[in-house]
């Protein structure tokens, strides 16, 4: 990646308080999936929940 970049995503980082990895990531992902890759809400890896749905929506 040239320097002239990084120091872009730097500087897109700092008013977002987001490190430059981070948005070197959201760019990569924006360039490949587009708008709607940035959207997705993907699960995280990890045991499963303890509680059901069904629970949840009842405190709700």
């Amino acid at each position: 990646m040239p320097s002239g970049q990084v120091k872009e995503q730097q500087e897109i980082g700092k008013p977002l308080a987001r490190d430059t990895s981070t948005v070197t990531i959201s760019l990569q992902k924006y360039r490949t999936a587009g708008l709607s890759g940035l959207l997705e809400i993907k699960k995280a890896a990890g045991a499963k929940r303890k509680i059901n749905d069904d629970a949840i929506a009842a405190f709700i």
